[in-house]
């Protein structure tokens, strides 16, 4: 009822906060779908990140802080290289490819060595490769958005693919948490009870929630190459001011 209203009263206003033609481009539409899912898989998924470290891989607090750096590096070094990609050809929509397809490897093998106990060697990489896969989209997501839109519609539609990512990793920190206890509560709390020994009702912790983040993981991987899927439908327009081998306008903030 309160979506209905609204709609009726952005119809009626002289300046609505939220222009109902917004949702006629393609390109926003596709853009918020694809930020939307992107942000879902990665913040349901990241945000247990610390918890693996320390409880599955007995790492400390602080260190356990540390070893996502990796993901931050990776997309820096993506972002400035995209930088660099899009200034000379002036083409985004096969790089955020690039980039989502990477993400779903990284889920992919992440969840697959979080189930089978792997190392540092195997999460470390992957982890920096999955900062490097979404550094390759955000940024040119942006510039589509605003390439595509009218002048007049560029800082409301920047502000609603905003609105979108973070409902996409608010959904996303929901749903994984939800798995997690379900996990927990289903195939934990009873092992360990009848564990009986400390050692043993120990361990039988330890799989439980390394198995329960390794689904998490796999649902995030599962919803990013959903957004990989959508990201197909993105019509490439050619940007507005660009020329060989100069760079495109800066998107407005």
């Amino acid at each position: 009822m309160l979506g209905g209203w609204l709609l009726v009263h952005l119809r009626r206003a002289a300046e609505p906060v939220l222009p109902p033609d917004l949702f006629a481009n393609r390109v926003f539409n596709v853009a918020s779908i694809v930020m939307a899912l992107t942000f879902m898989g990665l913040m349901g998924a990241s945000v247990f990140f610390p918890l693996f470290f320390q409880l599955v891989m007995g790492s400390s607090p602080a260190h356990s802080g540390t070893m996502t750096v990796a993901m931050m590096v990776g997309m820096i070094a993506s972002s400035t290289l995209n930088g660099r990609v899009l200034s000379h050809s002036g083409k985004y929509k096969a790089v955020q490819v690039a980039g989502l397809s990477a993400a779903v490897l990284a889920f992919a093998v992440l969840a697959r060595g979080m189930d089978t106990a792997r190392g540092y060697w195997i999460i470390e990489p992957t982890i920096f490769l999955l900062g490097a896969g979404l550094g390759l989209v955000m940024p040119n997501m942006t510039i589509a958005v605003q390439n595509a839109l009218p002048v007049p519609r560029r800082g409301v539609g920047t502000a609603m693919l905003t609105f979108f990512r973070s409902l996409g990793g608010l959904l996303g920190v929901t749903g994984s948490g939800a798995i997690l206890a379900h996990q927990v509560h289903a195939h934990g709390l009873a092992q360990v009870a009848r564990a009986g020994a400390q050692p043993a009702a120990q361990a039988l912790t330890v799989a439980v929630y390394r198995h329960a983040i390794a689904n998490i993981f796999g649902a995030g991987a599962g919803i990013v190459l959903a957004g990989l899927v959508a990201l197909l439908f993105l019509p490439e327009l050619p940007l507005s001011g660009h020329a060989a081998g100069a760079p495109p306008a800066a998107p407005a903030e």
